[in-house]
C-alpha cells in the first residue's frame, strides 16, 4: 500500500467524522520541484517525503481559523511546503534543531514533526519530533 493510499484513507476517515480537512487539501507538487527546493538548502529528499508532497502540498486555512479546523491528527496540521521552508529558515539555526530536519506537521505553538533530510544519516527519511516551545523539549525518533 502506497503513501497516497494511506493518506486518502486518513482523509476519508476524517470526512466520516464530519471534519472537512480533505476539502482543504492543496494540489500536490512535482517531485523535481520539491527536490530542487530542498537541494537549494542542502537537504536531500527522501522518497516518502516526495510521495507525501506529490499527493498534497499540505492543507490550507482561512485567515483567523483555529488549528482545530485543519488538523490531520490531534494537535498537528500538515504544513504546505512554502510554510515548511519558512519555518525551516526560522528554526534551522536554533541549537535545539538539526539543520537536516524539515518540519511537515506543526502545532502552531512551536511543536513539530520533521523528516530527517540528510542522506548520509542512518536515520534518513525517519522522523524527529521537536518542541521549540519548551527549553529542553526535544526528542528524536528514527524510523
Amino acid at each position: 500500500m502506497g503513501i497516497g493510499t494511506v493518506l486518502e484513507s486518513i482523509f476519508r476517515q476524517l470526512d466520516a467524522l464530519g471534519r472537512d480537512v480533505s476539502a482543504r487539501r492543496r494540489t500536490g507538487l512535482e517531485t523535481q520541484a520539491l527536490q530542487a527546493r530542498l537541494g537549494a538548502l542542502g537537504l536531500s529528499c527522501p522518497d516518502d517525503l516526495a510521495s507525501i508532497y506529490a499527493f498534497s502540498d499540505g492543507v490550507s486555512a482561512e485567515p483567523g481559523e483555529t488549528i482545530g479546523k485543519i488538523t490531520l491528527f490531534p494537535g498537528y496540521y500538515w504544513v504546505a511546503l512554502a510554510e515548511a521552508l519558512e519555518i525551516y529558515g526560522a528554526v534551522s539555526t536554533d541549537a535545539r534543531w538539526s539543520s537536516s530536519w524539515l518540519p511537515i506537521f506543526a502545532s502552531g505553538g512551536g511543536d513539530f514533526y520533521a523528516v530527517i533530510c540528510d542522506s548520509k544519516s542512518p536515520d534518513f527519511g525517519g522522523w524527529s519530533v521537536s518542541s521549540l516551545a519548551r527549553p529542553s523539549g526535544l526528542w528524536n525518533s528514527s524510523r
